[in-house]
């Protein structure tokens, strides 16, 4: 059945159960080379994925479009729609540079919420606020992003701990989780092996698991009841816009839910924080 409304990422969330690992192959490198995807031959593109023309052709039909070709029109006009308008600058620039950087996480924040299904957050959030505690994890680039969640998390829940392995003490906090407990993971290409190490631990110990990651491709994304993002930049690191604005969408829905049971939680906690603020203000 054609589905013409659904960008790519979307159509391989839906159909991942059903695509052959050949095919989950071509669907991880239509993701990460969405620009080669939309220009090479099937041909070409199963040279590169190591897998059989017949292959690349029966993929797209499996993904509901009529064909390659009208994959590859899809996957262009995605493409287009990302670009913005950017002034001309000269080449190598410092403007353009910034300019450009700006776009593309403009591009990952709006693809991130078209995409969003925001069942499945309203999901995240019934699970977080349940849990007895929070344990939240990322490491590398994603470490930023469990800190800033482990931060405004306590804000709204009474329990949340931080998983790092500074001084060597992941493996004594991860013992602590328990059935009752939820395990909160941020991770992207390249996945981190101690965010696996952490997922593997949750999910032996019974935990639900929320993984922010990149797509049904995510080694999280079986195991995992997973919020996928668009993380890609031109750069070496990865863009954090879209998952901060989950983060902060999921700790906006669990304050509207601690208001609703607890009249005036959100006013005591926004003054609390002014009040802290003009405490420590010089």
């Amino acid at each position: 059945m054609r589905e013409p409304t659904l960008l790519l990422p979307e159509r391989i969330r839906l159909k991942h159960d059903q695509l052959s690992p050949s095919q989950r192959a071509l669907a991880r490198f239509c993701l990460e080379n969405p620009q080669a995807a939309s220009e090479l031959t099937a041909m070409r593109i199963a040279e590169q994925v190591g897998v059989s023309e017949s292959t690349v052709v029966r993929f797209a039909l499996r993904l509901g479009y009529d064909g390659f070709p009208h994959m590859q029109s899809a996957i262009r006009d995605s493409i287009e729609q990302r670009q913005l308008p950017i002034p001309t600058r000269q080449p190598g620039h410092d403007e353009d540079v910034v300019a450009n950087s700006l776009a593309d996480d403009l591009d990952a924040l709006g693809e991130s919420i078209r995409s969003l299904d925001t069942r499945e957050l309203s999901i995240a959030v019934e699970m977080l606020a349940n849990a007895l505690k929070i344990f939240v994890a990322g490491f590398r680039s994603s470490f930023s992003l469990a800190h800033l969640a482990a931060f405004l998390l306590r804000k709204v829940h009474p329990s949340v701990v931080l998983l790092d392995d500074m001084g060597g003490v992941l493996d004594d906090d991860a013992e602590d989780m328990t059935s009752d407990d939820v395990l909160l993971v941020f991770s992207f290409p390249r996945y981190s092996p101690l965010a696996r190490r952490v997922f593997d631990v949750a999910h032996g110990r019974g935990l639900d698991i929320i993984a922010i990651t990149d797509s049904v491709l995510s080694p999280f994304a079986a195991k995992g009841h997973c919020l996928f993002v668009r993380h890609d930049t031109p750069a070496f690191f990865n863009s954090n816009v879209a998952a901060t604005a989950v983060v902060n969408a999921i700790v906006v829905a669990l304050t509207a839910r601690r208001d609703a049971e607890e009249p005036g939680f959100e006013q005591r906690l926004a003054d609390r924080f002014h009040h802290t603020e003009l405490k420590r203000a010089p």
